[in-house]
């Protein structure tokens, strides 16, 4: 993990109170607490005794994320110690962020504790001797190989920098936003007259003018900025490809033909999106680097029989595959390593089916395999003696990831082996949940929706009160003037089944006390109005307790796993010495 620097904007500080001169911080030993604890009788105090057995103490304040002070002690576990690190993670971690103000001391004790927690659990484990299982040692071995490969591939990579234009490209791309005319035709000759008309000198804006005025087309009078997430799929691939000045050819809608006219090309200015487009060039680069390095590593440790190569066939049925995956023939050989033989690569090509490789066989599939799976045996071979030869496996990044997933693995095998077995919920459990929970197995109401919708909320009151006066809602949808095209809508409910969780919430509120053919007013993003029909509602369903039995069981048994947990903890602070030396966090 990597710590940032500490700036002006994070001066959150730990506490933390150490003792002098040993080199092991210590402080007092933590004093057992809660209902075990035995109530011991005060006694006078002895000045000479007290001045001559309390130890010194040093006070130091440090900046919470420095990595300056990673490795300070903050507690002790008999002869382990809790680094300061460990906090900054758990912290970041339960966070999301490492900013001034994100954990407060009951979070850092909290933490702390759940941390000393672990460390005596896995304690435990391994004196267990858990850590030792066949299972768990193979999956480590995986962990330490992958792991090694890819601390090679971020040494190789670690000091490439995006390519400005490249970012340019691909954060415009993201960003792009339309600033567009449209008018909607309920016939397509008219729409396809629309570039004849251009073609001939007259302006977009005027020639809109003129066939709304000839009940021709309806649109909006001012342009509006069209999003990607905004827009149905087809209107955005139409946009896609255009530049300014240009415009659409007729989109067949389902109310009509519509065509857009392109204005102008927006770029907003949005931080995250050029943050993306940075890692995508950064992506792309270190792709390009890493395959030539990779070719490197192949021209200095790999020598291919390729003769062999060419001979082996997968597919044929003689001398059969079951034959070649015993096969110790060198098909590959590693400089310094040992060889990569036509067992070893017929082993890696019969992983990819799964029920066999006859069939496969008979569909001559499985031959073409040998390459690509060969290329991959070489590539881990190669990556990892590289990572070696520079003694990555030594470095105290690699090493930090190999003793944080071995703790990690003791640590779940603890939780299989001792906590699960003796963790039971019994039905009477999950029913009284059942029923004390009924909220949260209650779906919320669908609803089938109609709208109308507008360029603002002054064109949905005028709608509104025409509905009032008795005015049918599908009359009023086909003739009212100033409505919005679908392109234009930034929300679209029509024909769609909705959940009322689904929709925007001050929506949902108004909808709840809605029935079928009523409607209510809503006013949506870009400040545009909707009229909203209520086409068909069912209510809340409550989920039946057979169909919700099971994740009640998952939730319940991850709090009764969660305890036994603590309860282990509990035991086992009884039996070492822990001190802790961190008092507290603050700014």
């Amino acid at each position: 993990m990597t710590i940032p620097h500490v700036t002006s904007r994070s001066l959150l500080v730990a506490v933390l109170a150490l003792t002098a001169p040993r080199a092991v911080f210590a402080a007092e030993p933590s004093k057992p607490s809660g209902p075990g604890a035995a109530a011991q009788p005060a006694k006078a105090a002895d000045p000479a005794a007290a001045a001559k057995a309390a130890p010194m103490t040093a006070r130091i304040e440090a900046p919470l994320f420095s990595p300056l002070f990673a490795r300070m002690p903050i507690a002790r576990i008999d002869d382990q110690v809790v680094p300061l690190s460990e906090l900054q993670e758990a912290l970041a971690s339960t966070h999301g962020e490492r900013s001034a103000g994100a954990a407060t001391a009951p979070d850092f004790k909290a933490v702390l504790q759940r941390i000393i927690d672990s460390r005596l659990l896995i304690m435990e484990a391994r004196e267990m001797g858990l850590d030792e299982l066949p299972e768990l040692r193979e999956q480590l071995t995986v962990f330490k190989e992958v792991t090694l490969r890819e601390t090679l591939q971020q040494q190789v990579t670690k000091d490439v920098k995006p390519d400005a234009l490249e970012v340019e490209r691909i954060y415009k791309e993201s960003v792009r936003r339309w600033k567009v005319r449209s008018l909607l035709f309920k016939k397509e000759e008219d729409a396809a007259a629309v570039k004849t008309a251009l073609a001939g000198g007259k302006t977009f804006p005027e020639l809109a003018k003129q066939l709304i005025a000839e009940k021709k087309a309806e649109g909006s009078s001012e342009p509006e900025i069209l999003s990607p997430d905004q827009a149905l799929p087809a209107v955005v691939a139409a946009l896609q490809p255009l530049q300014k000045g240009q415009v659409t050819a007729p989109l067949k809608l389902q109310n009509g033909s519509a065509v857009l006219y392109v204005e102008d090309l927006v770029y907003p200015d949005d931080p995250a999106k050029r943050a993306e487009a940075e890692a995508a060039s950064i992506d792309r680069q270190g792709g390009q680097l890493l395959i030539a390095f990779r070719k490197e590593l192949d021209r200095k440790y790999v020598k291919i029989d390729e003769a062999l190569l060419r001979k082996i066939d997968f597919d044929a049925p003689k001398p059969g595959f079951a034959v070649l995956v015993k096969d110790k023939r060198p098909i590959a050989r590693i400089a310094g390593e040992a060889p990569i033989t036509v067992g070893d690569l017929a082993n890696a090509v019969g992983e990819k089916f799964f029920h066999g490789v006859e069939k496969p066989q008979q569909e001559k599939r499985v031959d073409k395999l040998k390459r690509p799976r060969l290329d991959g045996l070489i590539y881990k071979r190669v990556f990892t003696k590289e990572a070696r030869v520079r003694k990555l496996d030594q470095s105290e990044e690699y090493l930090r990831a190999v003793a944080d997933q071995e703790n990690s693995l003791v640590f779940g095998t603890f939780v299989q082996r001792v906590l699960v077995p003796d963790v039971s919920l019994k039905d009477e459990d999950l029913r009284a949940y059942y029923d004390g929970h009924r909220d949260e197995f209650t779906a919320a109401p669908l609803y089938r929706l109609d709208q109308l919708a507008f360029p603002d909320m002054k064109g949905a009151q005028r709608a509104a009160e025409r509905l009032a006066r008795g005015t049918d809602f599908k009359w009023l949808k086909a003739n009212a003037e100033g409505q919005l095209t679908p392109g234009q809508r930034a929300l679209d409910f029509e024909g769609q089944l909705l959940s009322a969780k689904g929709l925007p919430e001050d929506l949902a509120g108004a909808l709840a006390s809605a029935q079928v053919g009523d409607y209510r007013m809503h006013q949506g993003p870009r400040g545009q109005g909707y009229v909203v029909l209520v086409v068909s509602r069912t209510d809340p369903q409550v989920q039946p307790y057979e169909e919700a039995k099971k994740d009640i069981q998952k939730k319940l048994f991850g709090q009764a796993l969660n305890r036994a947990v603590t309860d282990w903890a509990a035991k086992l602070r009884a039996a070492h010495e822990i001190e802790t030396f961190i008092t507290r966090i603050g700014n």
